[in-house]
């Protein structure tokens, strides 16, 4: 099909039926046709028993700014007379791909019917070696990638079974929330199958990995352990700042984070009396002669938790061990430097020793590039720090088990390891990421 471009004389282009009925107030349009003159020729097509007469298929809200300003000539692409009406509303479509007004929703809207109107016309392609239409076909024709076709089809169809997602800033960031939708079902249906074992997905190691992280509560999880049964914790509470201003909290958090636990006696009162629950449980499912470790802010929490731990039964001192990161934050620049480390309590059960004597009390490891938990923190130190403290074949508990990158570690070392989270979308995070590697071979950079 050859299109020419050329100017016509409005007073020869015929509106016909047409699908706009909207056309928005005309007066900012005619300005820019004023002072730019037109970027974007509407389309026409040529009227079969007259040359000189055309029927208008793309730009009517440009036809009428100009008829209103006074012009006689406008620029024209100008298609050929197309008897099949259908592929007249494909041209009309097409054309409409081009305008700068469109938003992203209208544009994927328009490529998806464009693409099911050749197909309607000329069947669909189903082999290289047979005829219709191929979505290759339709990104030449909107002199785009069969790619950019693909993801345009994709979001309209998603557009329609969620109007939301069509009312983001820009298509990049609905395709980025297409793709979070479209992991999280894929999370869901991994972690249904291997929670099922009947997928065939997960290697028997994998397997038993994705079987150590548990859901549910940590205390009321913890009371169902058996006693004396793991050599190492790791306890990274999910209370101990005030993460109601830095993240969004499920729910079932929200009755403790109501109280600005930093700032206010009462709610620092809250969350000692939920730790003195927890501590006695750790004790009970640690073996003699066991470590724990406990992650921590400094201010106001170092000598409430320090106790804490003493009247749970564990020895230690106020010096803790420490994660140097490459970067760090502060709300308060002004009056507060940033903070670079996070700090953890490392306390005994008994008289545990250090599988590795003299080690250091600082591990230097990067923050995660791209994290998939607020509080994640690397396999790699994790697997540092068992090694610090733990033997050979030790078993590991992570009672808030988060992103899982604790069990990781432990999988890279041969070390048995149970998890306990509440967050359903953390554990499906896990399982994907256990069924993407493999044991010993974990890692949060690479």
């Amino acid at each position: 099909m050859k299109v020419r471009l050329d100017n016509v004389l409005i007073k020869n282009i015929s509106i016909g039926e047409r699908v706009r009925r909207d056309f928005g107030e005309l007066e900012e349009l005619k300005t820019s046709l004023t002072n730019e003159g037109l970027v974007l020729p509407i389309a026409v097509m040529e009227l079969f028993e007259d040359k000189d007469s055309f029927e208008l298929r793309a730009g009517e809200r440009r036809l009428r700014a100009a008829t209103e300003l006074g012009w006689e000539h406008i620029p024209c692409r100008i298609y050929p007379y197309i008897e099949d009406v259908r592929m007249r509303k494909a041209i009309e479509l097409k054309e409409n791909t081009i305008r700068k007004d469109l938003s992203y929703a209208e544009a994927s809207k328009i490529t998806k019917e464009v693409h099911a109107l050749l197909i309607d016309i000329k069947g669909q392609k189903l082999r290289s070696s047979e005829g219709g239409h191929s979505l290759r076909a339709t990104a030449e024709l909107l002199g785009v990638s069969a790619a950019t076709v693909h993801a345009d089809i994709e979001l309209a169809f998603a557009i329609e079974q969620d109007p939301e997602l069509g009312k983001l800033k820009n298509k990049t960031e609905a395709m980025s929330e297409l793709h979070k939708r479209k992991e999280k079902v894929y999370l869901n249906e991994l972690s249904s199958r291997a929670s099922k074992k009947s997928s065939g997905l997960l290697t028997d190691r994998q397997q038993s990995i994705v079987d150590g992280y548990m859901i549910g509560d940590a205390i009321e999880s913890m009371r169902k352990l058996t006693p004396r049964t793991f050599n190492f914790l790791e306890i990274d509470p999910p209370y101990g700042i005030a993460l109601r201003k830095t993240v969004k909290t499920e729910e079932k958090h929200k009755d403790l984070l109501k109280l600005d636990m930093e700032e206010s006696a009462e709610g620092r009162f809250k969350y000692m009396e939920w730790i003195d629950q927890l501590l006695p449980e750790c004790n009970r499912v640690m073996k003699d002669n066991s470590w724990l470790i406990l992650w921590f802010s400094i201010e106001p929490w170092v000598d409430l938790l320090f106790y804490a731990l003493k009247r749970a039964g564990f020895e230690g001192t106020r010096t803790p061990l420490l994660w140097i990161k490459n970067n760090g934050n502060t709300r308060t620049p002004n009056i507060h430097l940033r903070n670079y480390y996070e700090c953890a309590f490392y306390f005994r059960k008994g008289n545990a020793m250090l599988a590795k004597p003299g080690s250091r009390n600082v591990f230097s490891f990067p923050v995660i590039p791209d994290k998939i938990h607020p509080n994640e923190k690397p396999v790699e130190m994790y697997m540092d720090i068992l090694s610090v403290f733990c033997t050979p074949g030790s078993t590991i508990l992570s009672p808030f088990a988060g992103s899982g990158n604790c069990l990781l570690a432990a999988a890279n070392l041969n070390m048995p390891a149970v998890g306990i989270d509440l967050d359903v979308e953390n554990r499906q995070q896990f399982v994907a990421r256990v069924h993407r590697g493999l044991p010993g071979e974990y890692s949060s950079y690479r």
